[in-house]
């Protein structure tokens, strides 16, 4: 019998039509499996996935900041068969990456650490470059059939500091492949010098192109301690690899007249204004070990010096000894445990000993029961609340649990309503323009702002080396915490 996964294959390439197309940036014939009707149908269908699994920033003015480069840098583009389209994604690391078919997005955290117009342009052109050069469609050809039914992990990566990897390694195949997806060397010194070339072109700087890489790179020293030197095994170029080339490519250019778009520094901040750092609140927080939902209401504690970790999917939590994981999950939108139950067993091939049994957790009805698996033991607790069934799974290998089962009903067992003390706790960073006084160190600026930042990561991100005396009038960029203000649900009744 023909294998499922192998007939799933077929039926995406007949979709395409293999063949020969000049690439726009090399002038020489390439070998595609894709129609360019086909990259922008997928890349229309993985922007989607990408709204829905990481979501885009609803700050329009800075949206409408990152889309009026874009759409200038495009003009300028080796490719015009395609429109492009730009965005910027909720994800707190600094990223870029590219869709096929024209779609380019940016993080909210990318934006944070930039420190000119002219930066962003680059980053973006390099993306923009990636697209034009067919990178994603060259991966997807050498890889097919089976790559392209894989999702959008294998069509997007793009500018990326290499300590994400350990940031997101346990998000799941779709952030950890959108990340750490790689292009060649050679693709991305492509992408780095047609976006070089585009910005300027457009008339921004292209050595800015280099001051932002300096920046990923005291990133990556802040983050975890070390400058990554690249290995024989690596398909990215490393980061001080690509200073010294994206310095030799902007002495090769000259930037033409044109007006910035937001002129000066004063007038990049005031575009970033208002501008996230940080989690979401809107998707839950972690405040000293306690994961805290602001929107959904609740509250769960994990143990102290826990590893933890909020995705779209599931708040994991796990010892940094030991083999034992947490999960919490919304099982279902339906009011009926039991039937809970049966589709976590049948999904999860979990079987239970004895039916799990009905209890009260903080005044809500659950039930709890002992699950086994091949290679592991679950304490698995479904509760009932505002109209959601949670599941909280505690697991372990079957030599560990009986050690382990007190800590993970614990975390279950701390499940409950949201308390307004907790409630006050949870507080939503955004970036703010400060004024330096005369005199003033920086020290005493973070202090007076009540920023989020301390004094080695705003030098950082301000693109500054030395934390002495501020020249009157400075501006610095600093996340301040406000209080939350949750989201208005569209469709929710008038009261």
């Amino acid at each position: 019998m023909v294998q499922k996964h192998v007939v799933a294959g077929l039926l995406v390439m007949a979709a395409f039509c293999a063949g020969c197309a000049i690439n726009p940036v090399s002038k020489r014939p390439e070998a595609v499996l894709t129609t360019v009707e086909g990259e922008k149908r997928i890349g229309r269908e993985e922007t989607e996935k990408v709204r829905e699994q990481m979501g885009f920033v609803e700050d329009v003015a800075a949206a409408e900041y990152v889309r009026s480069i874009g759409n200038r840098l495009a003009q300028h583009s080796p490719r015009q068969d395609i429109a492009y389209h730009f965005h910027i994604v909720e994800m707190n690391e600094p990223n870029a990456f590219a869709l096929p078919g024209g779609y380019v997005f940016v993080s909210r955290g990318l934006l944070a650490i930039a420190n000119s117009e002219a930066e962003l342009a680059n980053v973006i052109g390099h993306e923009i470059g990636h697209v034009a050069a067919r990178h994603s469609v060259q991966r997807a050809t050498r890889s097919a059939p089976f790559a392209l039914v894989t999702g959008v992990g294998k069509f997007a990566a793009g500018l990326v500091s290499s300590h994400l990897g350990n940031l997101v390694g346990g998000v799941g195949g779709f952030a950890g492949s959108l990340v750490l997806s790689p292009y060649s060397r050679s693709q991305e010194r492509e992408a780095d010098k047609i976006g070089q070339k585009m910005a300027a072109a457009a008339g921004w700087d292209p050595a800015e192109m280099t001051v932002f890489m300096e920046t990923l790179q005291r990133d990556e020293v802040f983050h975890t301690g070390r400058v990554r030197e690249a290995t024989f095994l690596d398909s990215h170029p490393s980061t001080p690899e690509r200073v010294k080339a994206t310095a030799k490519n902007a002495a090769k250019l000259t930037a033409v007249p044109a007006d910035p778009i937001a002129p000066g520094r004063a007038g990049f901040l005031a575009e970033l204004e208002g501008l996230r750092v940080g989690p979401n609140p809107a998707e839950g927080v972690f405040v000293d070990g306690r994961f805290l939902h602001p929107v959904m209401n609740f509250s769960l504690t994990f143990p102290p010096n826990w590893q933890t970790q909020n995705t779209s999917q599931a708040v994991a939590a796990r010892p940094r000894t030991g083999a034992a994981l947490a999960v919490l999950q919304l099982a279902t939108e339906a009011d009926d445990m039991r039937a809970a139950v049966a589709d976590f067993e049948k999904q999860a091939g979990v079987r239970f000993e004895t039916e799990p049994a009905s209890t009260r957790i903080n005044g809500l009805s659950a039930l709890r029961g002992i699950g086994k698996r091949r290679d592991a033991m679950m304490d698995v607790t479904w509760i009932s609340y505002g109209d959601l069934i949670y599941r909280i799974t505690g697991a372990a290998p079957p030599d560990k649990f009986p050690k382990m089962r007190a800590a993970l009903e614990k975390i279950a067992d701390s499940f409950g309503p949201l308390s307004s003390a907790d409630r006050s706790k949870v507080k939503d960073a955004r970036l703010r323009v400060v004024e330096a006084r005369p005199g003033e160190k920086l020290d005493a600026l973070i202090d007076r702002s009540d920023s989020a930042w301390k004094a080695e990561m705003a030098l950082l991100a301000n693109g500054m080396v030395a934390s002495g005396d501020l020249a009157p009038g400075d501006l610095l960029k600093l996340p301040i915490p406000e209080e939350f203000v949750p989201p208005v649900d569209p469709d929710a009744p008038a009261e």
